[in-house]
């Protein structure tokens, strides 16, 4: 199971300059919200931008490590 600081340094990797929140909505880390806002969403639709923030946890998904991710993604 990821614990919330591993989810965060994930995303940080992937969004380095981002505001990022993460949040355990179920307490066990399986369930969770994340905020993240970045620069790198410029240009791309609400969609795309979901897409690339659960696009970093597709192996957590396949071994039913994560469960559930529910993201809010904005620009600066």
């Amino acid at each position: 199971m990821l614990s919330t600081a591993a989810v965060t340094d994930k995303l940080r990797d992937q969004f380095p300059n981002a505001v990022i929140e993460v949040e355990a909505l179920d307490g066990k880390a399986d369930h969770l919200f994340v905020r993240v806002v970045s620069e790198l969403f410029a240009g791309k639709t609400l969609i795309e931008q979901h897409q690339m923030v659960n696009a970093i946890f597709l192996e957590q998904f396949r071994t039913e490590e994560m469960h559930a991710l529910m993201i809010k993604t904005a620009q600066p």
